[in-house]
């Protein structure tokens, strides 16, 4: 025989010290605890994908070398230029590749920066491509 047969079918009458507790704070006890906080960040930032960039090759150097004389001939017109340059990820290896569109005020040839009228800045040395 079972040894609890005798109790199954008692009604519970409740505690004699305690109040009954609230649906509401009865599941509060039961809420998800998160043991490790955080843990999700640092998971989803090494899933994060970033690009590497070794450099570019002779013939593509040659290249925009010509793409930047033709800039700097054309830069009192006012072109409007897109750049693609690389941009070096903060907290791990690697970067992205990211587009700029707009008009060049000045190439700095002493600190190698492009200099846009919107006040920003790119380093010449990370531009991979130019279109006038």
């Amino acid at each position: 025989m079972n040894r609890y047969a005798d109790i199954y079918d008692a009604e519970y009458t409740g505690s004699g010290r305690h109040r009954k507790m609230l649906m509401r704070d009865r599941a509060a006890q039961f809420a998800p605890f998160a043991a490790l906080t955080g843990f999700d960040a640092i998971i989803n930032e090494q899933a994060r994908y970033t690009d590497s960039f070794t450099g570019l090759c002779e013939d593509d150097l040659d290249k925009l070398d010509e793409k930047l004389a033709l800039l700097t001939e054309r830069l009192p017109e006012c072109p409007e230029v897109t750049l693609v340059y690389f941009v070096k990820d903060r907290y791990k290896p690697g970067g992205s590749f990211e587009q700029k569109t707009g008009v060049i005020r000045l190439i700095d040839t002493v600190s190698r920066q492009f200099v846009f009228y919107d006040k920003s800045v790119i380093a010449l040395d990370d531009v991979v491509s130019i279109e006038l």
